[in-house]
């Protein structure tokens, strides 16, 4: 699904794209790093750690 979404965005002339998630998703960190996702930081919320991902686009 990431991946036909950053067609759309391609089509749609979106240079980047910003995706986050729980940093124990392994499942969605593996499936946003597949995609060339770059982790920009972390954000503490309380005991949760929150990944943000940038997605440049050509």
């Amino acid at each position: 699904m990431l991946a036909l979404l950053l067609i759309e965005c391609v089509e749609l002339d979106i240079k980047k794209v910003l995706i986050t998630c729980d940093k124990n998703n392994i499942v969605s960190v593996k499936t946003m790093i597949n995609n060339g996702a770059k982790l920009a930081n972390e954000i503490p919320e309380g005991s949760r750690i929150t990944q943000r991902y940038w997605i440049t686009l050509n």
